[in-house]
């Protein structure tokens, strides 16, 4: 995940602890996230090493992994920890990782009585969607019961580990990316309006074009083509070519941005600037996109197949639908039929509760505190 904005923000907090981090690369890509370069150049009371540059790695690891069904990583990061000596190896992402960790530990044990603890954290729809899947359910099984702690950002994902047998401590479900610094300009209020953010997200589970076919068919039933434009972000082309015919046929301006052309600052800005947010998909977890419209007072129509609804507070307005088609459209009409007044009201309403519930002062610090307490037992042992 060293691509990962997400992993980033949780890398800087992480690291304010005295321990020495050591990035290992393990996803097929080879961008190393900004977040993540300036924590390597520039660290506090750890540091933050990336044992190997992830152009080495890159595509050509990945399917060596794959087809040795991850042995091949396994034996690199063996052979790693063996020289650095880790008091744990903490998965980040369950498929990609911790697989790849599990069997790790498995070769340490041959060389060393005590090697190091295994730690997972589940990022978004890794437990719900492969939990079933086959040729992965056993795999998965194996890893959460040999997991000397997981963390997870709902208690629906803590429960399901618990019924595939994990049996370590219950750390709190937390945003794994933190909270939010609510700053000047999230509290500004915009009141035009005039864009609808689609999360273009397709792939395995991601549904960006059904939100951007939903959306359209809605501006053109409430005859409101030139009041709201579309924004679809981490769009990939294949959506990018549908959005620009759809666009043509309709007169709907739609602009299309690819995954990463936007900063974690810039995306809450850009949410701030709309009426709504849609991020549709076959699973996920907490799903950052919707809290990060709740901090920035956009209306976020989330699938019910994530777990947001844990973090929806009391607020019908937010509360996730089904992945049909009628479903997203009601709830995308019910968001655009609020008077200006309703809207802004409401607005200010969802940046109160998260201010409240996902601050960055308070979440942040129950984050540092939950891995502290992890490592520190760890320690003790």
């Amino acid at each position: 995940m060293v691509d990962s904005v997400h992993f980033a923000r949780w890398l800087a907090i992480a690291s304010q602890l005295p321990y020495d981090f050591y990035i290992f690369p393990t996803s097929p890509n080879r961008r190393v996230h900004s977040g993540i370069k300036c924590r390597i150049e520039d660290h506090q009371k750890g540091s933050v090493k990336l044992v190997f540059k992830s152009s080495l790695l890159s595509i050509s690891f990945f399917m060596l992994n794959r087809i040795t069904n991850n042995w091949f990583g396994a034996a690199i990061v063996a052979l790693v920890s063996l020289s650095i000596r880790p008091i744990a190896i903490h998965a980040h992402q369950l498929q990609f990782s911790g697989y790849m960790a599990r069997r790790a530990i498995s070769i340490l044990k041959v060389f060393n009585t005590s090697p190091p603890r295994l730690l997972a954290t589940n990022w978004g729809s890794e437990i719900t969607w492969y939990g079933h899947k086959r040729g992965h359910s056993k795999e998965l099984r194996k890893l959460l019961a040999s997991s000397h702690a997981l963390f997870a950002e709902c208690q629906r994902d803590i429960g399901l580990a618990q019924a595939m047998g994990y049996v370590g401590p219950s750390t709190k479900p937390l945003p794994i990316g933190g909270g939010f610094e609510f700053s000047d300009a999230l509290k500004v209020e915009h009141v035009d309006r005039r864009w609808v953010l689609i999360k273009g997200y397709m792939g395995k589970w991601g549904l960006g074009d059904l939100a951007l076919r939903s959306c359209v068919n809605v501006l053109q039933d409430m005859e409101l083509e030139n009041r709201y434009g579309i924004i679809v972000y981490s769009s990939p082309k294949k959506l990018s070519r549908l959005a620009r015919q759809m666009s043509q046929s309709t007169g709907i301006e739609i602009k299309t941005y690819p995954k990463f052309h936007f900063s974690h600052d810039q995306m809450l800005g850009l949410m701030s600037q709309s009426r709504a947010c849609l991020a549709i998909s076959k699973a996920d977890g907490i799903s950052t996109t919707f809290i990060e419209a709740l901090s920035a007072g956009c209306i976020p129509i989330q699938s019910n197949t994530s777990c947001a609804n844990e973090w929806s507070g009391e607020f019908s307005e937010v509360r996730p639908v089904s992945i049909d088609t009628e479903s997203i459209q009601s709830a995308l009409k019910k968001a655009l039929e609020l008077t200006d007044y309703k809207f802004m009201r409401l607005s200010q309403e969802l940046k109160q509760f998260a201010a409240s519930a996902l601050n960055a002062d308070t979440v942040n610090t129950e984050i540092l505190s939950e891995y502290e307490k992890v490592l520190c037992d760890i320690l003790k042992r």
